[in-house]
Protein backbone atom coordinates (compact mmCIF):
# COMPACT_ATOMS: atom_id res chain seq x y z
CA UNK A 1 0.00 0.00 0.00
CA UNK A 2 2.81 2.45 0.88
CA UNK A 3 4.64 1.53 -2.34
CA UNK A 4 1.47 2.15 -4.35
CA UNK A 5 1.18 5.60 -2.72
CA UNK A 6 4.88 6.30 -3.49
CA UNK A 7 5.83 6.65 0.18
CA UNK A 8 8.26 3.73 -0.24
CA UNK A 9 10.27 2.44 -3.18
CA UNK A 10 11.27 -1.22 -3.31
CA UNK A 11 14.85 -1.86 -4.43
CA UNK A 12 15.01 -4.52 -7.10
CA UNK A 13 18.49 -5.75 -6.14
CA UNK A 14 17.65 -6.84 -2.59
CA UNK A 15 13.93 -6.29 -2.00
CA UNK A 16 14.51 -3.70 0.73
CA UNK A 17 12.65 -0.41 0.83
CA UNK A 18 13.80 3.19 0.46
CA UNK A 19 11.94 6.08 2.04
CA UNK A 20 11.85 9.46 0.35
CA UNK A 21 14.20 11.86 2.18
CA UNK A 22 11.46 14.39 3.02
CA UNK A 23 9.32 11.64 4.53
CA UNK A 24 12.36 10.35 6.46
CA UNK A 25 13.00 13.84 7.86
CA UNK A 26 9.35 14.25 8.83
CA UNK A 27 9.29 10.86 10.56
CA UNK A 28 12.53 11.67 12.42
CA UNK A 29 11.03 14.94 13.65
CA UNK A 30 7.88 13.15 14.80
CA UNK A 31 10.00 10.50 16.55
CA UNK A 32 12.02 13.18 18.37
CA UNK A 33 8.83 14.85 19.57
CA UNK A 34 7.32 11.56 20.73
CA UNK A 35 10.58 10.35 22.34
CA UNK A 36 12.50 13.39 23.65
CA UNK A 37 14.70 11.17 25.85
CA UNK A 38 15.99 9.34 22.76
CA UNK A 39 15.11 5.81 23.90
CA UNK A 40 14.43 4.71 20.32
CA UNK A 41 17.79 6.04 19.09
CA UNK A 42 19.62 4.34 21.97
CA UNK A 43 17.82 1.05 21.26
CA UNK A 44 18.72 1.36 17.56
CA UNK A 45 22.36 2.02 18.43
CA UNK A 46 22.54 -0.96 20.78
CA UNK A 47 20.80 -3.29 18.33
CA UNK A 48 23.22 -2.48 15.52
CA UNK A 49 26.19 -2.67 17.89
CA UNK A 50 24.98 -6.15 18.84
CA UNK A 51 24.54 -7.11 15.17
CA UNK A 52 28.00 -5.88 14.14
CA UNK A 53 29.64 -7.63 17.08
CA UNK A 54 27.77 -10.86 16.31
CA UNK A 55 28.77 -10.71 12.63
CA UNK A 56 32.43 -9.79 13.22
CA UNK A 57 33.24 -11.40 16.55
CA UNK A 58 34.71 -8.03 17.53
CA UNK A 59 37.47 -8.05 14.92
CA UNK A 60 37.60 -6.37 11.54
CA UNK A 61 38.62 -7.94 8.29
CA UNK A 62 38.91 -6.62 4.78
CA UNK A 63 35.67 -8.39 3.76
CA UNK A 64 32.29 -7.03 4.74
CA UNK A 65 29.81 -9.77 5.64
CA UNK A 66 26.69 -10.06 3.53
CA UNK A 67 24.48 -9.19 6.49
CA UNK A 68 26.41 -5.99 7.25
CA UNK A 69 26.75 -4.98 3.59
CA UNK A 70 23.01 -4.21 3.44
CA UNK A 71 23.08 -2.07 6.60
CA UNK A 72 25.60 0.75 5.98
CA UNK A 73 23.16 3.56 6.80
CA UNK A 74 22.02 1.89 10.02
CA UNK A 75 25.59 1.15 11.09
CA UNK A 76 26.65 4.76 10.41
CA UNK A 77 23.61 6.10 12.27
CA UNK A 78 24.36 3.87 15.26
CA UNK A 79 28.01 4.95 15.14
CA UNK A 80 27.10 8.64 15.06
CA UNK A 81 24.77 8.23 18.03
CA UNK A 82 27.42 6.34 20.01
CA UNK A 83 30.03 9.02 19.24
CA UNK A 84 27.64 11.86 20.13
CA UNK A 85 26.81 10.20 23.46
CA UNK A 86 30.25 8.78 24.33
CA UNK A 87 29.01 5.18 24.48
CA UNK A 88 32.24 3.22 24.89
CA UNK A 89 30.77 -0.28 24.79
CA UNK A 90 28.71 0.41 21.69
CA UNK A 91 31.65 2.09 19.92
CA UNK A 92 33.77 -0.95 20.70
CA UNK A 93 31.19 -3.25 19.14
CA UNK A 94 30.56 -1.02 16.12
CA UNK A 95 34.20 -0.23 15.28
CA UNK A 96 34.86 -3.41 13.24
CA UNK A 97 31.81 -2.64 11.11
CA UNK A 98 32.91 0.96 10.55
CA UNK A 99 36.39 -0.23 9.58
CA UNK A 100 35.00 -2.85 7.21
CA UNK A 101 32.58 -0.35 5.63
CA UNK A 102 35.44 2.10 5.15
CA UNK A 103 37.60 -0.52 3.50
CA UNK A 104 34.78 -1.74 1.27
CA UNK A 105 33.86 1.78 0.15
CA UNK A 106 37.35 3.25 0.04
CA UNK A 107 36.38 5.91 2.57
CA UNK A 108 38.39 7.27 5.47
CA UNK A 109 37.35 5.24 8.50
CA UNK A 110 40.41 6.50 10.41
CA UNK A 111 38.74 9.90 10.83
CA UNK A 112 35.63 8.22 12.26
CA UNK A 113 37.78 6.26 14.70
CA UNK A 114 39.60 9.45 15.67
CA UNK A 115 36.23 11.11 16.39
CA UNK A 116 35.26 8.15 18.57
CA UNK A 117 38.55 8.41 20.46
CA UNK A 118 37.94 12.10 21.13
CA UNK A 119 34.36 11.42 22.20
CA UNK A 120 35.52 8.84 24.72
CA UNK A 121 38.16 11.23 26.03
CA UNK A 122 35.52 13.96 26.45
CA UNK A 123 33.29 11.52 28.34
CA UNK A 124 36.11 11.11 30.85
CA UNK A 125 37.38 7.61 30.08
CA UNK A 126 41.05 7.29 31.04
CA UNK A 127 43.50 6.26 28.32
CA UNK A 128 44.03 2.98 30.20
CA UNK A 129 40.35 1.97 29.91
CA UNK A 130 40.01 -1.18 27.70
CA UNK A 131 37.76 0.60 25.19
CA UNK A 132 40.25 3.46 24.86
CA UNK A 133 43.14 1.04 24.39
CA UNK A 134 41.17 -0.86 21.75
CA UNK A 135 40.41 2.37 19.83
CA UNK A 136 44.11 3.28 20.00
CA UNK A 137 44.95 -0.06 18.36
CA UNK A 138 42.40 0.58 15.59
CA UNK A 139 43.92 4.01 14.88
Amino acid sequence: SLVNKSFLQRRAEDGRFNVHELLRQYAADQRRQADPEGRVDLAHCREFARLVFKETGGTSSSLLTERLAVEPDNIRRAWAYAVDHGLAEELGKLAPGIIMLGLAEGSHHKLLLENAWQSLQRSGLPDTHPHMMRRALDL
